[in-house]
């Protein structure tokens, strides 16, 4: 239980001090641009993958049980999330998920939510639904196969990737992913890797 409570006081603290970054630039002012986008440790939020990595060619499912690939969507940047129901993290960043998927515009990355969890448990549109992220399609992959070859350690896990269908960067934790700062560290992200 004292480990429930030293984490929680840990995210507290992390959300603190990135609300503290933001209001107080430009002297507590508002700003123009947001304040950068931090993990609860103060970190950035996303980590730069090292090395150009095309992202894995396994199969998944889509809402309607279909085989899907990452490279169907090629063309167009994508921030796939991995979580699965009993991960109280992932679940609670799921309807800023939504509503990140329901304000982007065709240029803006598509949102895939991709449950990693086991067939024959709970349907997942009726879970997304239950916690207010109905607007996402329900993709899943139950045999974990692009949990391994993304190598993903920890849920929740967010892979940024490219239009060219490259890995440019991920966060491992929780986020609130339709804040303004986190929608700005995604946008600089993308420029960071169009540049390169």
């Amino acid at each position: 239980m004292p480990w429930k409570i030293a984490a929680l006081a840990g995210v507290l603290l992390g959300l603190c001090v990135a609300l503290l970054v933001f209001t107080m630039e430009d002297g507590g002012g508002q700003s123009e641009s947001p304040a950068p986008a931090l993990a609860a440790d103060g970190k950035p939020l996303f980590a730069r993958s090292g090395e150009a990595r095309e992202v894995p060619r396994d199969a998944f499912r889509d809402g309607k049980g279909a085989e899907i690939r990452f490279a169907d969507f090629k063309g167009r940047p994508l921030l796939v999330n991995f979580w699965a129901t009993w991960c109280a993290p992932c679940v609670n960043e799921l309807p800023s998920l939504a509503r990140l998927a329901a304000a982007s515009g065709p240029d803006d990355p598509l949102v895939i939510a991709v449950s990693l969890d086991r067939e024959g448990g709970r349907p997942i549109p009726d879970f997304l639904k239950e916690v207010g992220a109905g607007a996402l399609e329900p993709y899943t992959d139950p045999a974990k196969a692009l949990m391994r070859g993304f190598r993903i350690a920890g849920l929740p896990t967010t892979v940024l990737i490219g239009a060219d269908g490259v890995e440019i960067a991920r966060h491992e934790g929780e986020a609130e992913w339709d804040s303004p700062a986190v929608r700005a560290a995604i946008g600089k992200a993308l420029k960071e890797a169009a540049a390169d």
